[in-house]
């Protein structure tokens, strides 16, 4: 029996109009009623899901959010951090310095949640909506300091122009996490964040079997817990890479395919 489902949410559980459908708010509301739990996945910070966190009603004592692709987890009622992974500034300085060598804009997210950007452009304004936070503008040359903590830098600009970075990227810092979390957002984080590794943190923390998880992605930083997952499930909408592995592909994200996923396999 399920008991944990981790679900992203661009793409994933949101229609592209950023909405939950009624039939996926039912399913979720099933699954917790009989005792599982849901936890949102996303590499948004905190702030662009405490809306869905109300709307969905995940509001339990233990109820937590996995945000920044798995570098936090927190609790939903008391805001307490069971988890939090950094970088740190001397990395954020340097991946800056590469981002300017390959072209890109680039943007970055503090330990404590601000949104930081050398200019503001198309990209930073699709930031800003997306998670309901505002950037400021500052140059990390000056103002980042070596010994500073972030929770995550990124490349930002359209598809071909971070194909093109990430096929040309400095070796020296594949030692770090980097995935795509959408066309136009190339994210680096440390080399132990990952949504799958998270959901194996939340597996503990909920005292969870393997057998008992699900998680539903359609990007490629969903692929970790799609493959950790006893039941990974790819949007129709999905990357490849995600469909591969998944166990089943259910229905688009237009098309409630994370109701579809819970009631074939959880419900």
């Amino acid at each position: 029996m399920i008991k944990l489902i981790c679900c992203d949410l661009d793409g994933t559980l949101l229609t592209k109009e950023k909405k939950l459908t009624n039939e996926n708010k039912l399913a979720i509301k099933k699954f917790r009623e009989k005792g599982g739990h849901f936890v949102i996945a996303t590499g948004r910070p905190i702030e662009g899901v405490l809306d869905l966190i109300k709307e969905l009603d995940l509001t339990a004592y233990n109820d937590a959010t996995l945000t920044y692709n798995g570098a936090v987890v927190r609790l939903n009622k008391t805001k307490e951090f069971l988890n939090k992974i950094t970088i740190s500034g001397k990395i954020v300085k340097d991946l800056y310095k590469e981002s300017l060598r390959l072209g890109t804009y680039f943007h970055f997210f503090s330990e404590t949640g601000e949104l930081y950007t050398p200019e503001e452009n198309e990209y930073t304004q699709v930031e800003e909506q997306i998670n309901k936070i505002e950037a400021k503008v500052v140059d990390p040359l000056t103002f980042v300091k070596d010994d500073d903590r972030f929770i995550k830098a990124m490349m930002v600009g359209d598809n071909e122009v971070l194909n093109y970075a990430r096929n040309n990227l400095d070796k020296r810092f594949l030692g770090l996490s980097i995935v795509r979390s959408s066309l136009i957002f190339l994210e680096f984080q440390d080399y132990n964040v990952s949504k799958g590794n998270g959901l194996k943190f939340l597996q503990k923390y909920y005292n969870v079997n393997d057998d008992e998880t699900m998680a539903f992605g359609d990007e490629e930083n969903d692929l970790s817990m799609i493959k950790e997952a006893y039941i990974g499930v790819a949007m129709e909408n999905g990357v490849e890479l995600c469909k591969k592995a998944a166990k089943f592909i259910t229905k688009d994200n237009e098309h409630s395919g994370v109701a579809f996923g819970i009631e074939k396999f959880a419900l």
